[in-house]
């Protein structure tokens, strides 16, 4: 930069001094960088990094990449591919599917509003991580996991901390936080379409909701199933062997059950059995009438509605119990192992059902064991599981196998209100926190950024390089030094012109 009296300094100096102050801004504990886009000498808009808006700053709580022990310059793609689970307040959500209208359950046990929704293309490795009694979870290895960090022998006497997927070794602990809400009510309404199918000693008018005089009138409106033992039952039957088409109801029964089905069938809905039908070990039991579609209207393709995963977890037992007792799974080989040590154990093709199943269980202080094979899911539940256990509404579980694979295509990750973290279907992971000036920059300068020149007192990474390419920025003037210098390869590609200060 010139030092010369009476000497005018240029455009590009003029803009990098103004980069240096806006990079005083910066909350982050490494290193300040300010970014400015600039277009026909007008600044268009100026960015910094640190948190995102709403988020706790690094200079308030620490720098988690410190924490980490991540160097300058690396991991900086801290993401989920897209069809890996989060726990939301209405169940299981892939998380290339999660909006800002969504709740995601954190490590603190309780749901977080999702403020935004990340992603990028991403070739590397990923790490698959599976814990004991969990499915497998996939991320890139610079992604926080919550662990002890410790070996089982160390359960509940060492601090928990975020460590990147890549230093997950096995047997370290995990947690794994399901839901514990309850919101509980004695009947399900009965979808609009076969409510006045049911027979009238069925319903159950919501007196709190109807006045006396308009209980009657409004009956059919009001058709709510009662969601006692022998319901809570058929339901777990239904979900194990039952399906509708058309009118019909149709059930594969161990035979000791289909007393039991019959006689709720007939007791609830006023419909007596259509035909039956001998299967070896099994009965195959059908009934005739349209108010059977309520049936597919609730459960759909095998899955629970969200107001049933909140009853009172005593009446939840019920419908899983009835889902076992229902079940093929009679004996290990079922599910891939030689192993007898086990009480019970349930099939079922659903992945969705499973994993809600699998929650249930937990809501009533059961711990399964999920697995997957042969493309069937399979919960099992031992005697001799005592080296997982729950505690204050989380599954405390441990590593029992680490892969490296290779991928290919977008992944995702979010950003969680106050809490920063979410829940997969095994484990607790952490959010991405940290936005790079350019980011920012960009961010403000929308489609104004196509064309401009964007200044900054750093190489761009690799990611904020793809996004400046993106944008249709023409030029990028740098000052300092940056680690990862793959970002300057990017650019160069591109055809953006690159100048150094």
């Amino acid at each position: 930069m010139s030092g010369e009296s009476g000497k005018r300094i240029s455009w590009d100096e003029y803009w990098m001094l103004i980069v240096k102050d806006v990079a005083r801004r910066s909350t982050c504990l490494r290193r300040q960088i300010g970014a400015v886009i600039v277009k026909e000498n007008v600044i268009i808009s100026t960015g910094y990094n640190g948190a995102p808006r709403g988020f706790p700053h690094c200079i308030d709580v620490g720098c988690r990449r410190d924490m980490l022990n991540i160097k300058s310059g690396e991991r900086h793609e801290e993401c989920l591919p897209p069809y890996v689970e989060v726990l939301t307040h209405r169940g299981h959500k892939k998380i290339s599917e999660l909006t800002p209208n969504d709740f995601v359950l954190t490590h603190n046990g309780r749901f977080k509003r999702v403020l935004r929704v990340i992603s990028h293309s991403y070739e590397g490795e990923t790490c698959v991580i599976k814990p004991k009694g969990l499915l497998s979870i996939e991320l890139t290895p610079e992604h926080p996991v919550l662990s002890c960090g410790r070996c089982t022998e160390c359960y509940g006497k060492s601090d928990w901390e975020w460590i990147a997927a890549r230093d997950v070794e096995r047997g370290y602990e995990l947690i794994m936080p399901f839901d514990t809400r309850i919101e509980d009510f004695d009947s399900l309404s009965v979808p609009d379409a076969a409510s006045d199918e049911i027979p009238e000693s069925a319903f159950l008018f919501a007196t709190d909701a109807y006045d006396a005089t308009d209980a009657y009138d409004d009956a059919y409106n009001a058709a709510e199933l009662p969601l006692n033992e022998d319901v809570l039952r058929l339901f777990g039957f239904y979900l194990a062997a039952g399906e509708v088409k058309t009118r019909y109801l149709r059930f594969s029964l161990p035979k000791e059950l289909v007393d039991e089905v019959k006689h709720v069938i007939k007791d609830v809905f006023g419909v007596s059995v259509h035909e039956t039908r001998d299967k070896g070990a099994r009965k195959e039991i059908t009934f005739q009438s349209n108010i059977f579609s309520i049936f597919s209207a609730i459960f759909g393709s095998e899955r629970i509605p969200a107001e049933l995963m909140m009853i009172h977890p005593r009446k939840q037992r019920y419908m899983l119990e009835g889902w076992i007792e229902c079940s093929e799974c009679s004996d290990a080989a079922a599910y891939g192992s030689g192993d007898t040590s086990y009480n019970s154990a349930a099939r079922t093709t659903s992945r969705t059902l499973a994993l809600q199943m699998h929650q249930i269980s937990l809501r009533t202080g059961e711990i399964p064991l999920l697995s997957m094979h042969d493309g069937q899911y399979f919960l099992i539940w031992h005697h001799d599981s005592d080296d997982i256990y729950i505690k204050d509404g989380k599954l405390h579980t441990y590593v029992v196998q680490k892969r490296i694979k290779q991928f290919k295509g977008d992944v995702y990750n979010i950003e969680v209100e106050d809490d920063a973290s979410y829940t997969t279907c095994s484990f607790v992971v952490h959010n991405c926190i940290g936005v790079h000036a350019e980011q920012n920059a960009l961010i403000q300068a929308g489609r104004e950024a196509a064309g401009a020149t964007l200044y900054v007192n750093s190489y761009p990474c690799k990611i904020c390089a793809k996004l400046i390419i993106n944008a249709g920025v023409k030029k990028v003037v740098m000052s300092g030094e940056y680690t990862d210098r793959e970002g300057l390869d990017f650019l160069r590609k591109a055809g953006i012109e690159l100048v150094f200060l």
